[in-house]
C-alpha cells in the first residue's frame, strides 16, 4: 500500500473531536503514504488545518445543527437527496481514481463517516478497494441506519473503534480497538490550592445539547463566582443564546491552542446526557492534572474507571453534580490523588504509542 484516501464531512460540524481524531491520523500516516483528502466543505476549520493536503470535494445537502444527541440532524429534505448523491459522489471518486491511476491494489479509502462509508463500499463492491472505518460514535443499534451500517461492515477490511464501548456497540468481533491520542503537555498544573483564589471549572466541547451545557450553565447559578467560576470552551450556532440564558458562565468560543485551556481551569465537567465515545476533553484534561466530573457511561465512564482520574456522577443529575464538585473543592488530598492518577494515565496515550498501534494495524490490511 502506497496511498490512502481519507474522506471526511465538515459540512456540519463547527470542528469535533471526530474531526480532531482525523488530523491525528494525518499526521501519523503522511510520513509514511501519500494522503488525498476529499472533504464536503471547502471553508471549515478542518480545511484550514490541512492546507498542505491534495484535495478532493464531494457534493452535500445540509447545514450545521444542534439538536438532538449528535453534532447534526438530518432533515427529510437531505435524506431524499442522499440517493442522487450517493450517486453522484461515487462516480466523482472513482473518475478521480481511474484518472490518477490509484490500483486498487496500492490504494486503501479511510473515512470515520458513516455516510461515506456508502461511496467506500461500492468502491469495494465495484472496484476491489480495500476500506477502513474508524468507529467514533455511539449509536442507536435499533435503527434502520444501524442495520445498514452493519452491512456496509461486512465488507470493511479493517474496523478502528476508539473505545471498548465503541466495539460492543457496534458488536463486531474484528473490531480493534485503538484510543484517541492526546497531546501530553511538558508543563502539567500545580495544585488548585496553590492557584489564584478563584477556583475555575471548565466545559471543553462543541455547545451541544447532548453534551450538557445546560446542566453546566445551571451549575453556574449554584456557586459563589467569586469563589468558583463557570468557563465554557467551544464553538456553536447557539453562543449568544447561551451566554443570555447564563451570564455567570464566560463562554470563550473556539480556543485552538490545548494551553490557554487547561493551563486556566482547576475542574473539567463532562455533563453529557447521551454516552461519548471516548471523552478526549477529560483525558486532555488529566494530562495536566486536572480532574473530572463525568457523567457515568460511554468511553469517558471507560477511562475514569480505568484511570482514576475523577468521579462519575449520574447523567443529568444537577444536585449530585453540585456535591461533587463541592467535594472536590473541599477536599485536598482527593484532588491531589484524581491528579496524580490522571498524569500518569494519560501517558498511556501518547503520539508515539498511538502511531505505533495505527502503522501496525494499516499493514495488516
Amino acid at each position: 500500500m502506497d496511498k490512502l484516501v481519507i474522506f471526511e464531512d465538515s459540512s456540519k460540524v463547527e470542528f469535533g473531536g471526530g474531526q480532531k481524531g482525523t488530523l491525528d491520523v494525518i499526521e501519523v500516516v503522511e510520513k509514511y503514504l501519500e494522503i488525498t483528502l476529499f472533504d464536503t466543505n471547502r471553508k471549515s476549520r478542518f480545511q484550514k488545518l490541512t492546507y498542505n493536503l491534495k484535495k478532493s470535494y464531494l457534493y452535500a445537502y445540509g447545514n450545521q445543527k444542534n439538536i438532538g444527541n449528535s453534532s447534526f440532524s438530518v432533515g427529510i429534505t437531505e435524506i431524499i437527496f442522499f440517493p442522487i448523491l450517493v450517486i453522484i459522489n461515487y462516480f466523482k471518486i472513482l473518475f478521480f481514481l481511474k484518472f490518477k491511476k490509484y490500483k486498487n491494489f496500492e490504494t486503501v479509502l479511510y473515512t470515520s463517516s458513516k455516510k461515506n462509508l456508502f461511496f467506500l463500499y461500492l468502491l469495494k463492491l465495484s472496484m476491489g478497494y480495500k476500506y477502513i472505518y474508524h468507529a467514533r460514535t455511539l449509536d442507536n443499534n435499533k435503527s434502520i441506519w444501524f442495520k445498514i451500517l452493519k452491512i456496509i461492515l461486512r465488507k470493511c477490511d479493517l474496523v478502528i473503534c476508539v473505545s471498548e464501548s465503541v466495539k460492543k456497540n457496534l458488536d463486531i468481533e474484528t473490531g480493534k480497538v485503538l484510543y484517541n491520542t492526546i497531546n501530553i503537555p511538558k508543563k502539567a498544573n500545580p495544585y488548585h490550592f496553590e492557584l489564584d483564589d478563584v477556583f475555575k471549572i471548565g466545559f471543553v466541547g462543541e455547545l451541544l445539547d447532548w453534551k450538557g451545557i445546560d446542566l453546566f450553565g445551571n451549575l453556574s447559578e449554584l456557586f459563589d463566582p467569586n469563589k468558583i467560576s463557570f468557563h465554557a470552551y467551544g464553538g456553536g450556532k447557539n453562543l449568544k443564546e447561551l451566554s443570555f440564558r447564563f451570564p455567570k458562565v464566560m463562554f470563550h468560543d473556539f480556543v485552538k491552542e490545548q494551553d490557554d485551556i487547561f493551563q486556566n481551569i482547576n475542574l473539567i465537567i463532562n455533563p453529557s446526557i447521551s454516552p461519548e465515545s471516548f471523552g478526549r476533553s477529560t483525558l486532555e484534561a488529566a494530562a495536566y492534572g486536572i480532574p473530572c466530573i463525568s457523567s457515568n457511561f460511554g468511553g469517558q465512564r471507560e477511562l475514569i474507571q480505568e484511570g482514576k482520574f475523577g468521579i462519575l456522577s449520574n447523567p443529568g443529575d444537577l444536585e449530585e453534580f453540585q456535591k461533587l464538585i463541592e467535594k472536590i473543592y473541599h477536599d485536598e488530598h482527593l484532588y491531589k490523588e484524581l491528579s496524580e492518577n490522571g498524569k500518569i494515565y494519560s501517558k498511556k496515550f501518547s503520539k508515539k504509542n498511538f502511531s505505533k498501534s495505527l502503522i501496525n494495524l494499516i499493514s495488516e490490511i
